[in-house]
């Protein structure tokens, strides 16, 4: 048998080891007497202990000569003499009633909220136990820094502690969706939208912003292009058609015979049907004979138009349907040309197409006018040129950094549905990418998208938007959708499908509800009710006793049901009210928080952004797409080019961006002074006072 030698090294190393076991064991130690129950206990523990220390010491000196202060002797000693045993019952019942007060004291079963000051009952949960955010849910829901440099992900706002708060995606059953509801003038831009593209940038993944009036990209596509960001603007304000980048809405119609490959490509060409049919009929006319007509049309003509090898395969796009019923101008036409094409069994059109030849003539010929009416947007040639060119890469996004634009009018839906169109190819053609990617291990695009459909509304009802919702998280896409207020969400999504919305958003903001009264009653009940602990003070004087000998003071505590926060404070009313630069954050499964808005202003690109005003800006009017160059001619790309280096280090960019860190001034809840800008009007410089709200 060996015996083994422990060494001074051995030696330390075990002491090392019982040291920190014992730091460990302290630690946990000090972590259980933060409970109220058990640190009554070990205080009440001791004092019976050092009770009988003293009891044990003082009979010692009474009645012996020699005194010994060891705790054994002392507690031994108390059992000799009866006196010992009496002063150890006064000594413990006295300290009893001064630990009991002591307690009654301390312990007190609410807390009070730091904002609103009302005081929130943790035990008692009788009436509700909605709450804020304490800083323990804090720390597990966001990630949160004073530095808003070492904040990757999307900007929430600012907390009361001046720490830059942002939504951890991370955390089990949650996902990365997020709904905001914002009035016109409510900041969202400023706050949200600019940020959102900025940290996207600074993250490295790509985004599609769906920007109205081109607003967004004017303040930030110069960061991007600076970046290496493959920079597009779809736009479809029918006045700026012909400064929009073009993409093929038919792009992800493959022509492949097999039935995987035909079975793809009708389903394909029915949701674009879908889309353009939905957009342009109202609700009454779904269903009838006309409006299905019309569909199957289109449909075996999109069909068609892909499978016909004598068309050049960059010809093969919805502008050349287009043009086949303009220049076949009625259906007798139509059906002369392309009816014996798809009629043969196994062509992708001939179900779509049997369908509309079953008609009668007279339907017929009702159907072809009705389909021309319903594809009225494509009669301007700059629309059919921006749905017919690939400039614009729908899987891009997901392979290489893209932030793309989706420039849409505030006041006009003429061309409603191009925006609507793109969106759904968008999310298709992603979808498709990252389930391609299987056989590499994940079903994940290797660049994360995010989604920001502002004015939602606008943009119009996404097919199957539910199921997307439910479903991208796992391939590396993130949405995030803005409405003005709920009304809007009920219109795009009725039938309570609008509930399914807003539950599959693990995260909502709520920035400004203004006279919305339904609004504020929805909130509120959202935010649900708690139960709070009101203290009432009583003081009673004997006239009789001039010199309060015998007055009496009681405090007593009642508890009672409120509001989180009642319609009236979402609405901004009395001092507990949201204020007009604040915000809520409400996460599923945990409470909500109030914060201060996080301006765009003080994100570090903001600098680079404005080191030279009208060079580092961008406008929709200010740039010639390729398709447009090669029918117009002119100048491709932005007017305004600067010689600025690529932005490889933004907190460190050599023209002086510093790394920010926020304090009180730079909070985010006062606004800058305006700063003035220049912008060419009709060939003159006219300097202009920058909007700080949209």
């Amino acid at each position: 048998m060996k015996l083994r030698i422990v060494g001074a090294k051995d030696a330390s190393d075990n002491e090392q080891g019982f040291v920190k076991a014992f730091k460990i064991s302290f630690a946990k130690f000090k972590e259980s007497l933060k409970d109220h129950k058990k640190r009554t206990i070990f205080i009440t523990l001791v004092v019976i202990f050092l009770a009988w220390w003293v009891t044990g010491a003082f009979v010692q000196f009474v009645m012996e000569d020699e005194i010994s202060f060891a705790p054994g002797d002392c507690i031994i000693e108390t059992f000799f003499y009866p006196l010992s045993l009496i002063l150890w019952l006064v000594i413990c019942g006295s300290s009893a009633m001064c630990i009991m007060r002591w307690s009654r004291m301390l312990h007190k079963d609410y807390i009070i909220d730091e904002r609103t000051g009302t005081k929130i009952s943790v035990n008692d949960n009788t009436y509700g136990s909605a709450h804020f955010m304490d800083e323990k849910e804090k720390q597990k829901y966001l990630e949160m820094d004073k530095d808003v440099n070492k904040i990757a992900k999307p900007i929430l706002g600012i907390d009361e502690k001046k720490r830059v708060c942002a939504r951890d995606d991370t955390v089990r059953f949650t996902n990365s969706n997020v709904i905001i509801f914002g009035p016109p003038g409510s900041g969202k831009s400023v706050c949200i939208i600019n940020n959102d593209v900025l940290q996207a940038v600074k993250a490295g993944q790509s985004i599609i912003v769906v920007d109205t009036k081109g607003a967004v990209y004017k303040d930030t596509a110069y960061v991007g292009e600076k970046a290496g960001y493959n920079v597009k603007i779809f736009n479809t304000k029918p006045d700026e058609v012909q400064y929009s980048d073009a993409c093929d809405i038919l792009a992800n119609i493959k022509y492949d015979n097999t039935r995987q490959g035909i079975n793809k490509a009708k389903g394909i060409a029915a949701s674009i049907v879908n889309i353009i049919m939905e957009q342009t009929h109202n609700e009454r006319d779904k269903g009838s004979i006309w409006y299905t007509g019309a569909q199957n049309l289109l449909t075996a003509l999109i069909l068609i138009v892909k499978w016909d090898q004598t068309i050049p395969e960059n010809k093969r796009t919805l502008g050349k349907v287009y043009e086949i019923l303009v220049e076949q101008k009625n259906y007798t036409s139509i059906e002369a040309t392309y009816g014996d094409i798809a009629s043969q069994k196994g062509h992708p059109a001939y179900e779509a197409w049997q369908t509309f030849s079953g008609s009668t003539p007279i339907v017929k010929e009702s159907v072809y006018g009705g389909l021309m009416t319903s594809l009225y947007f494509m009669s301007s040639e700059d629309v059919r040129e921006i749905l017919s060119n690939e400039e614009i890469s729908f899987s891009a996004p997901g392979f290489e950094k893209c932030i793309y634009y989706i420039v849409i009018p505030d006041n006009d839906n003429t061309n409603k549905v191009l925006s609507t169109l793109f969106i759904e190819q968008l999310f298709r053609a992603l979808t498709s990418a990252a389930d391609s990617m299987e056989e590499a291990g994940e079903m994940r695009l290797p660049v994360t998208v995010n989604f920001e459909i502002d004015e939602a509304k606008q943009v119009g009802k996404l097919s199957m938007f539910v199921e997307k919702l439910s479903s991208v998280r796992s391939r590396g896409i993130n949405i995030k959708t803005v409405f003005q207020d709920l009304s809007q969400v009920k219109q795009l999504y009725p039938n309570d499908e609008w509930r399914t919305v807003i539950s599959d958003c693990t995260t909502m903001i709520v920035l400004r509800i203004g006279n919305d009264n339904d609004f504020a009653e929805y909130i509120s009940r959202r935010l649900g009710g708690f139960t709070y602990y009101e203290e009432n003070e009583s003081y009673n004087e004997n006239v009789a006793d001039p010199i309060h000998l015998h007055e009496s003071y009681g405090v007593r505590g009642g508890r009672g049901q409120r509001a989180l926060m009642t319609p009236q404070e979402l609405q901004g009313n009395g001092t507990k009210g949201l204020k007009d630069e604040e915000l809520l954050v409400i996460i599923n499964g945990a409470g909500v928080t109030r914060l201060d808005m996080f301006m765009w202003w003080l994100h570090p690109y903001y600098k680079l952004l404005h080191l030279d005003n009208i060079k580092t800006k961008r406008f929709t009017k200010h740039r010639t797409p390729e398709w447009s160059k090669r029918m117009y001619g002119g100048i491709s790309g932005d007017t305004a080019n600067t010689s600025l280096s690529d932005l490889t280090q933004p907190q460190e960019h050599k023209n002086g961006i510093k790394k920010i860190s926020l304090s009180q001034e730079n909070s985010g809840s006062v606004r800058p002074e305006r700063r003035p800008y220049e912008e060419n009007v009709n060939g003159r410089k006219v300097v202009k006072a920058k909007s700080l709200r949209r």
